[in-house]
């Protein structure tokens, strides 16, 4: 009898535990900013087993703004992303976050969100977000601005060849592949 006790014990101990443990997914928050509600939406995730989290704030357009710091431990999330800082516990239930919000020196709770149907505006957003940088290949570049630059036949023999994470003169500047 106290063997089944132990057992039923900690299979429910177990299954709370799991519960409570689980962090990732998406959330969001509105807080009061500078006299405005704002919202942000925390996505979070476990890859290759360790957490990690992007922040959006689709008010300012932007998205998939890595978190510079999180952790979850002992049921405790903290996260920093710019001079911004939460630290705060689930609730019971597991789909909620109660916590202080550095940002206006308040509670903020984050509610957890069902992936649906993206927000258009927001998908756009993103996609054009996206477009700010090129694919990490080779790229010919050339400094200042060419009559039409576009045309398939223009000849780039003679432009230089980039590759990933290099720089450019800050004037006009054609890239192509």
């Amino acid at each position: 009898m106290r063997v089944v006790h132990f057992c039923s014990a900690a299979a429910l101990f177990l299954a709370l535990s799991c519960c409570a443990q689980d962090i990732e997914g998406t959330w969001q928050t509105t807080v009061l900013d500078h006299g405005h509600f704002l919202r942000y939406v925390l996505h979070i995730s476990k890859p290759h087993g360790a957490i990690a989290a992007t922040l959006d704030v689709p008010e300012h357009f932007q998205f998939d703004t890595p978190v510079d710091s999180i952790s979850f431990d002992n049921s405790i999330l903290n996260f920093r992303s710019g001079q911004v800082s939460y630290e705060g516990s689930p609730t019971g239930d597991g789909q909620a976050i109660q916590g202080s919000w550095s940002l206006t020196a308040g509670k903020a709770t984050w509610q957890r969100i069902s992936p649906g149907p993206k927000n258009k505006v927001e998908a756009v957003a993103k996609r054009l977000k996206s477009l700010m940088n090129l694919p990490e290949e080779e790229w010919k570049i050339h400094s200042g601005d060419i009559a039409q630059g576009e045309s398939i036949d223009l000849d780039d023999s003679s432009w230089q060849i980039v590759g990933p994470n290099s720089t450019g003169p800050h004037d006009a500047l054609w890239y192509r592949r």
